[in-house]
Parts: structure tokens; sequence; C-alpha cells
């Protein structure tokens, strides 16, 4: 685990560099976004692990040419294009096999991975709540415990200030301090982390 996260300017310029343990770090951040962007177009384990590799590969030997550029799209978005191409590109295989050929089932999930706004739903939906899990482990790292309780108990579980309070021993008032100032955190983190890079990588 990384000692706290670099920013995306900072991590695909480290990738780029080919700075000791920044694949590794890349790998730790955008692999679950990627993995569950894949689950949840109905790809078997299996093959999801397989197509993941192959994006992954496709990412290394695409970033390096990979330039920030405000008229081109994010980072986000680059990566996003290069997991769908891989995903159509294995429905495609699949129904080129002899089993496959003229069934139903895979046409329709040929037809589902092209509608592109849908895709690009879930990848955002993934993207950024892979976002907040890695933000949310560093911070509360940062934090002690009464203060990240506070914080989940009313932010995230839906708990009362007045319920967490007596829970927790504390004051109402010191609830309402420690939710502000991690979801503070937390939002600064995330910035730091989706930074709103643009730009073109090249075809991988």
């Amino acid at each position: 685990m990384s000692s706290g996260p670099p920013t995306s300017r900072t991590l695909i310029a480290s990738v780029q560099q080919q700075q000791e343990g920044a694949w590794e770090r890349f790998v730790e951040v955008y692999e679950p976004a990627i993995s569950a962007f894949l689950r949840a177009k109905g790809v078997q384990d299996a093959d999801a692990d397989d197509i993941l590799q192959e994006t992954l590969r496709g990412v290394a030997k695409g970033i390096a040419n990979w330039q920030a550029d405000p008229q081109r799209g994010t980072f986000r978005n680059w990566l996003f294009t290069l997991t769908r191409r891989k995903l159509v590109d294995f429905w495609r295989r699949q129904a080129g096999q002899p089993q496959g050929s003229g069934d139903t089932e895979m046409q329709v999930r040929l037809d589902a991975v092209e509608d592109h706004r849908s895709d690009a739903d879930i990848w955002n939906l993934e993207y950024e709540r892979r976002l907040f899990q890695y933000a949310a482990q560093q911070v509360s790292g940062e934090v002690d415990s009464a203060t990240w309780q506070a914080f989940w108990l009313t932010a995230v579980a839906g708990e009362t200030p007045s319920e967490v309070a007596s829970k927790l021993g504390i004051r109402v008032g010191s609830v309402y301090v420690a939710r502000t100032r991690v979801m503070r955190r937390l939002r600064d983190r995330i910035a730091e982390l989706d930074d709103q890079l643009t730009g073109d990588g090249a075809s991988p």
C-alpha cells in the first residue's frame, strides 16, 4: 500500500517515466474500477480477469504517448475507451466461435456493449466508487477513530448525529465537526486523485 494517493497527474507522469513502484500504484487505483465495470457488463470472473489483463497491457503500451490536451478529453475517458474496446473485442471473438455463431444471446450482448451511453454511466459509477473507496482508505488512517466513525455512521450508515454522539460518547456538535472535517478531506483527496487531465493517448 502506498503511503498516500498520488494525484492523477503525478501518477500518470510517474508511470510514463517508469518510476519505481508507479505501475503498481496505478494498478492499485484503477484495476478495481476496470474489474467492476466488466462484471457489471455481465462478464464471468475468469473472462473478466483476461480482459482486465489485456486492458492493462494496452495501458502499458499506450500511456507513454498519452498527453494532456483540453481538446481531446480526460484520462478517465481514454481508459474507458480502451477498456470498452477490449470488452467489445472479447464479445466479437466469442461470437466468432462455432458454438456462438448466430447465437441470439451473444448478439444481445454485442448490442448491449455498443450502447455507449449506458456503458459510460456504468464506467463513471464504478470509477467514482473506486476513487471514493481509495480516498476513504487513505483518510481513515489520517484521523482518529472517533472522528472517522462519526463521519461514517452519519454520512454513510445514515444514523443521526444524536445517535452517533450517544454511541461514541461525544457531543452532537463534535459529530458535525468530525463529519465536516472528514468530508472536506475526502473531497480534496478525490479531487487530487481524479485531477481532470485531458489529452489523447496513443491507440493501444
